[in-house]
C-alpha cells in the first residue's frame, strides 16, 4: 500500500477485496477510485480507474486490462524489453 500512500490516497476509505491471479493464493487489497493521467507527447489523457492496492504488490506493480490497457494501444517488444503506448 506504499504506492497509495505516496499518491496521498486514504486506503481506509476503499473497499476491501480479495483477488487471485497474481502469483499463488488469494490476496487482500483495497479498491479505490483513482484519477489517472498519462501524457503522450503534448497531449494529456485523463480517465478514472478502479485500482486495487495491496501490500502483496511491493515487488511488482501490475497494470490491468480495465483501467489502463483499455484506454490505449500498447505494443510490447519483448526482445528489446521495450513497450510503446499510443
Amino acid at each position: 500500500m506504499d504506492v497509495a500512500e505516496e499518491l496521498g490516497l486514504d486506503v481506509s476509505s476503499g473497499e476491501k477485496v480479495v483477488f487471485g491471479g497474481y502469483g499463488s493464493g488469494k490476496i487482500d487489497g483495497m479498491l479505490l477510485p483513482v484519477d489517472m493521467q498519462l501524457w503522450l507527447g503534448n497531449t494529456p489523457h485523463r480517465w478514472k480507474a478502479e485500482v486495487i492496492f495491496s501490500d502483496a504488490a511491493k515487488e511488482r506493480q501490475v497494470l490491468g486490462q480495465e483501467g489502463f490497457f483499455d484506454q490505449f494501444e500498447i505494443t510490447f517488444r519483448r526482445k528489446s524489453a521495450e513497450f510503446e503506448i499510443s
